[in-house]
């Protein structure tokens, strides 16, 4: 059995039928489900969502799986905040400032839902998973049942005395958003508590043994501006003396405040107090819960480095950022032991420089993490500078493999160049302590996504018509008649999302008969004239594409893992409009398709470069109205398919706006 002693006693637990007795106090505990109910109050709940309904997701997952019991939910509730909440492996970004993977024994004491529960089971030989919410602590058995992570443990506990483990038989505790909820559900003072409660993870935890603490700063940048504190839902409640806003709650909540939080000194006296001598200090920007950047902010590099933006505006703020970030960072990660760990990537980069480089350490500048699930690691030393990229998930380290292969396939081409195509072949794709790696040379330019503005894309679209031209013309393989190509996309990629829809239960219910006749619009309107294939990098945007700010040169290309060796011009191009429309125009993904198609129909002047990409690839220029319907679908799949899910009123406008415009234009054509 997953747990080890008694909560009230440290006696030994023994099975006795469907319960477990303490062989010291005789106290009997339940086992419900496989989850051994270990609390006291054990009618306690708390959950991002009513007990109602966190009852009837958790019936779903058991009949649908975790994943479907969940979107289901988010499609009512018109939201996925509980389920990027819930399911996101990014809740997990803090992973690789741990250490001891592969081997170590970690608790994730509060573990919710078991984001981190089932991140973490990923890189430790075994994680044991608790929470004081019974139906929380069975949803996370029921994922990690689901996703057949044996080394998964989960039991519910969090009111009594002890943590039920054995003396010093955990390596790492994770204490993610959950040290200052413990006052809420035990009596005394609220600071007394988190001491003991410190001191009984100092029991459990071996003598090399360490803490994370994912956690709010008392005096972060936000409630300065007047953000609401997330604890008492009240402005500036964390800045006032203890004595003053437990007033202040009192007058506005009809309570004091228990949940408490500190400054980073506060952190520091709390954890000494507590047994923890030792310890490091990470800035989680813009927090704990949706981490974007981790910086240690004991390293002035990394600090000046998190901040390096260069239009006059970013640089004043970054002066006063990188001033003030030790103190007032809005969110800490803490890593406090004993003795100070070594952050996995320190190791990392460590292992790499002798294995792979063969030169002195590399030191690490940057910690970032992807919308894809991938944290990239950015390190340096005489000799260059690189990029380490470590996957969170499985979907993410597919992904990853997926970018080695298409790279290797462009490297093959016949008269290719990746230096001409700016493309970074990968150094190396490794592993190590079990985790998967894709080390990369830095390449020079500045992600685009740093200077967009209104006039970006009409300074822009040249440079990447001129760009994707190349890559066309490198790439190019004669395949037949345009009509036939382009109705044959049509319904390779049409069926698909037909199929992936109808898994999804979306809106419009079987799209195959639409996707068919739009099909045999494309081929009937496309004039007869020799076609070709071409590589297409498949997700064309501003955040992968690297740039010199002075004249926008394209200088590198990122993320090729959506890349399609045998695709259609100009799908690159469609895809950068439509997303600068989507992200900076204010416009719905599915509206800036339908407006972009009608631009192209009427020869407008915004569509003015397509049409001089057009003259040099020698595509005929009336045909892109129907490449951009090959566009659509095939974006479409990919939204389906994606491993970040969206929600069925996304999908719907996604897919359903546009389906109409086309529809209409197949019925007018048959009347005509």
């Amino acid at each position: 059995m997953s747990v080890h002693c008694c909560p009230e006693c440290l006696g030994e637990l023994d099975a006795s039928g469907e319960s477990l007795r303490c062989s010291q106090c005789s106290r009997d505990y339940p086992v419900i489900d496989g989850v051994p109910l270990l609390s006291r109050r054990r009618d306690f709940y708390y959950g991002e969502v009513s007990k109602e309904v966190m009852r009837t997701v958790l019936a779903r997952a058991k009949i649908a799986g975790w994943q479907t019991a969940l979107l289901e939910h988010a499609d009512s509730e018109l939201s996925m905040d509980f389920y990027d909440y819930s399911a996101l492996d990014n809740r997990t970004g803090f992973k690789f400032l741990l250490d001891r993977f592969e081997s170590g024994t970690i608790l994730d004491y509060g573990c919710g839902l078991g984001a981190n529960t089932h991140s973490l089971a990923r890189n430790f030989s075994k994680v044991y998973a608790t929470d004081l919410t019974f139906e929380r602590a069975q949803f996370t058995r029921v994922r990690a049942l689901q996703e057949k992570l044996s080394n998964v443990n989960v039991f519910c506990c969090g009111d009594t005395p002890h943590i039920p483990l054995k003396n010093q038989s955990v390596d790492v505790v994770v204490l993610d958003g959950v040290l200052e909820w413990l006052p809420e559900s035990r009596p005394g003072e609220p600071r007394s508590i988190q001491i003991e409660f410190l001191k009984e993870l100092g029991r459990i935890l071996k003598d090399d043994g360490y803490l994370f603490i994912g956690i709010e700063n008392r005096v972060g940048y936000g409630y300065f501006l007047g953000k609401i504190e997330e604890h008492t839902r009240l402005r500036f409640a964390s800045l006032l003396p203890r004595r003053i806003a437990n007033v202040c709650s009192q007058w506005f909540r009809g309570k004091p405040i228990r949940t408490y939080t500190y400054t980073r000194w506060g952190y520091h006296s709390l954890l000494e107090s507590g047994g923890f001598g030792a310890v490091d200090y990470w800035g989680l920007i813009p927090d704990y819960r949706e981490i974007e950047k981790a910086i240690s902010l004991k390293d002035r590099r990394m600090i000046r480095e998190a901040f390096n933006e260069q239009t006059f505006k970013k640089r004043l703020r970054n002066l006063v950022l990188r001033a003030t970030l030790p103190w007032m960072v809005e969110s800490f990660g803490i890593l406090a032991g004993k003795k100070r760990p070594t952050p996995y990537i320190e190791e990392l980069a460590e292992y790499v420089s002798t294995v792979h480089l063969g030169a002195e350490r590399l030191k690490v500048s940057r910690y970032v993490l992807t919308t894809t699930g991938t944290v990239h690691v950015h390190a340096g030393n005489h000799k260059g500078q690189y990029i380490l990229k470590l996957p969170l998930s499985d979907r993410s380290e597919e992904r990853l493999k997926a970018a080695v292969k298409n790279i290797q396939q462009l490297k093959a081409v016949e008269g290719v160049s990746l230096k001409e195509l700016l493309v970074s072949n990968p150094m190396a794709w490794s592993r190590y302590r079990g985790q998967a790696f894709m080390l990369e040379e830095k390449l020079p330019g500045r992600s685009l996504d740093n200077f967009v503005s209104k006039d970006t894309l009409r300074l822009f679209l040249p440079r990447a018509c001129d760009y994707l031209a190349l890559l066309c013309r490198k790439t190019l393989q004669s395949a037949g008649d345009w009509g036939e190509i382009l109705g044959s996309k049509t319904r390779e990629y049409g069926l698909a999302l037909a199929e992936h829809y109808r898994r999804r239960s979306l809106a419009e219910g079987d799209i195959e008969p639409d996707i068919r006749q739009i099909a045999d619009y494309v081929s009937h309107t496309t004039s007869p004239s020799n076609g070709f294939r071409c590589a297409i990098h498949g997700d064309f945007w501003h955040g992968n594409i690297l740039v010199v700010p002075q004249g926008m040169q394209i200088t590198a290309l990122l993320d090729w893992d959506s890349c399609e060796m045998q695709s259609l011009p100009f799908l690159d191009l469609f895809n950068l409009m439509t997303k600068h429309a989507q992200h900076f125009q204010g416009q719905s993904w599915g509206s800036a398709v339908v407006k972009l198609h009608n631009g192209l129909c009427r020869e407008s002047a915004t569509t003015e470069p397509l049409r001089d990409y057009a003259r040099q690839i020698h595509v005929d220029e009336n045909l892109m109205p129907n490449f951009l319907i090959v566009y659509w679908i095939r974006q479409c799949l990919l939204l389906l398919r994606r491993d970040l899910p969206q929600g069925a009123h996304v999908l719907n406008e996604a897919i359903g706006q546009p389906l109409g415009h086309f529809r209409t234009l197949v019925k007018t054509r048959r009347q005509s």
